[in-house]
């Protein structure tokens, strides 16, 4: 007869956390801020800003090419004093005013053309007609059908071609005054503000607006 020998009692190991290993390597902090957009993009602009002085320098003609330090102490200058200030404010009065009338127009060509079949043929031929057009003379429209940036660089361009409105002109109108005096420096620093003024509307404004509307008419999956 076999004996049944007893069962071996249970234990239990009790593990201590593994600390003395890092659970990710840490990056070197030069791949880190690598892999940061914004910090290639300053590179990018930094570089560009190099490459503009360097060509400056290699021209030698102030009248054609200002350095990036002349155009930077323009800029300066013309914040300073208020005079940009005051050119940007009545550009940006003149784009609300436009983007004000393109709301009203768009929602009403909208309704109609939601509502009826009639409205909805109408806004197409609208559409049809109104786009070779000039986009100056389609500034309030475009605000609404070609984007907010667009709309900016259409009021810049007609302030440049028509000047200034009551003896009062925009940014548009600073550039074209200054080139006409020769103020090269004055002018790249307008056109300066002209690009920062476009980056912003469309990526900080417009940009938040368009993705709160989207997400607010849950068109988001």
């Amino acid at each position: 007869m076999s004996h049944l020998s007893s069962p071996r009692e249970e234990f239990e190991t009790v593990l201590q956390p593994l600390t003395s290993v890092p659970l990710e390597r840490e990056l070197p902090l030069g791949q880190r801020l690598w892999q940061q957009g914004w910090f290639r993009k300053s590179l990018i602009l930094i570089l560009l800003a190099v490459l503009w002085e360097a060509a400056s320098r290699y021209t030698n003609n102030d009248l054609l090419l200002p350095s990036f330090m002349q155009t930077a102490h323009a800029l300066y200058d013309g914040l300073l004093s208020g005079e940009l200030l005051g050119k940007v404010w009545i550009s940006l009065v003149v784009l609300i005013k436009g983007y004000l009338i393109g709301i009203v127009l768009a929602f009403g060509l909208t309704t109609l053309a939601v509502s009826t079949q009639f409205g909805r043929d109408l806004l197409s031929t609208l559409t049809s007609m109104f786009n070779p057009l000039p986009a100056i003379a389609l500034l309030p429209l475009a605000l609404l059908w070609f984007g907010w940036a667009f709309a900016w660089r259409t009021l810049i361009a007609a302030e440049l071609v028509f000047g200034a409105t009551s003896g009062k002109g925009g940014l548009g109108w600073y550039i074209f005054q200054n080139r006409n005096e020769l103020y090269t420096d004055k002018v790249f620093a307008g056109l300066a503000v002209v690009i920062l003024i476009g980056l912003l509307v469309e990526n900080l404004v417009f940009d938040s607006l368009e993705r709160m509307t989207v997400r607010r008419w849950g068109m988001v999956r």
